[in-house]
């Protein structure tokens, strides 16, 4: 059975249409549903029906939860409270955006992957994404330290030492642990310490790698995708991304899984996907 999944949505249902559609072919069993509140103009509150009423199109037996924000509480604040409530109602589950674009495998993967890391203290998530593909070895994932959240699962015990505050800044810094990214490291300290001088609002994701970081925590990375943003220049976007080579990548599908036997961490393969993605940063 795949684990519950939390499906976030806003105010775009072009995407949700095809991002929950995978979600309704996947016939899970129980789906929580968080949508944020429309800001008080005529298009968002329009949009933002429709992506409620696409949403609420439950056609196959299944046990479902809403949470619907009547007002607006912004891409940071919606998330986290949206995390809280379903780790509040369940012990593990999968996450997905609605311009994550999972192929089908990713909820077999996820699932069994929480199960089989369960126990593996230093593990925190499993991500769907992979910003490099890797062919050729031996498994099926690897474990790194970047944490994509675009298509991802974790446990509750996990989620619960979440701390967007970013308090323990100095020690962080004289810990060295950001070396761990290699040549990367200098510009991953910078994004780190520009969220802490200045919190933006519209942020989480930075800060969820940066307390994973801080724990020395790893991530369960597959060697292919199962997930594409389809986000991508979309006029509605938190941010205004309009190119980047992972736009033409479509998901890629896993049908055997084969695990690690012991845990090692591939801080190249961590370093070449910093790189890769930094240096092809859409504009905004």
């Amino acid at each position: 059975m795949i684990s519950p999944i939390l499906y976030l949505a806003y105010n775009r249902p072009d995407l949700t249409e095809r991002t929950f559609n995978v979600v309704r072919t996947a016939r899970v069993q129980r789906l929580f549903v968080a949508v944020d509140g429309p800001n008080p103009n005529t298009e968002d509150i329009e949009s933002c029906e429709k992506v409620r009423s696409i949403v609420t199109n439950i056609d196959w037996d299944c046990e479902v939860k809403y949470l619907f924000r009547h007002q607006n509480l912004g891409c940071k604040v919606a998330v986290e409270s949206a995390l809280d409530w379903f780790f509040s109602n369940v012990e593990k589950g999968l996450v997905l955006e609605d311009d994550c674009l999972a192929d089908p495998s990713f909820f077999d993967f996820a699932t069994e992957l929480l199960n089989v890391l369960e126990d593996w203290e230093d593990v925190s998530m499993i991500s769907g994404f992979n910003f490099r593909e890797r062919m050729g070895i031996d498994y099926s994932y690897r474990f790194g330290r970047i944490f994509p959240i675009w298509g991802w699962a974790t446990w509750r015990k996990n989620w619960m030492m979440y701390n967007s505050s970013m308090n323990d800044w100095d020690h962080f810094v004289q810990s060295g642990v950001i070396n761990c990214y290699g040549n990367e490291a200098e510009r991953q300290l910078i994004i780190f310490e520009k969220e802490y001088e200045n919190p933006d609002d519209r942020t989480w994701g930075v800060q969820w790698r940066y307390r994973n970081l801080a724990l020395n925590k790893v991530c369960a990375i597959p060697n292919v995708s199962l997930i594409q943003n389809i986000g991508f220049g979309h006029r509605k976007a938190v941010r205004q991304k309009t190119f980047h080579p992972l736009i033409t990548r479509d998901p890629s599908a896993m049908n055997d899984i084969k695990h690690p036997t012991h845990l090692e961490i591939d801080s190249k393969s961590d370093e070449d996907a910093l790189n890769y993605y930094y240096s092809n940063k859409p504009t905004k």
